[in-house]
């Protein structure tokens, strides 16, 4: 499967979703999915300083209602 992603052009540390809105003094919102007591790996912890650094919003989330939750809060005016 990690071959296949790769030929298809996914990026290891990429946030899982990315919403290109700015909101907030944002550039986009960014959101890595993790299971309940999940962990980010080092490539996903880079990529998270790199986009923060830019002035992108970065979230980890660990299940759907932490997702909707963190989406309306920023999709709100």
């Amino acid at each position: 499967t990690a071959k296949n992603l790769r030929d298809e052009g996914a990026l290891s540390g990429v946030a899982d979703l990315v919403l290109l809105v700015p909101r907030h003094g944002y550039a986009s919102l960014l959101i890595e999915m993790k299971k309940p007591g999940g962990r980010q790996s080092d490539t996903q912890v880079a990529f998270q300083d790199a986009a923060t650094a830019y002035k992108n919003k970065y979230v980890v989330c660990y299940s759907f209602d932490d997702f909707k939750a963190v989406c309306e809060d920023y999709l709100e005016k």
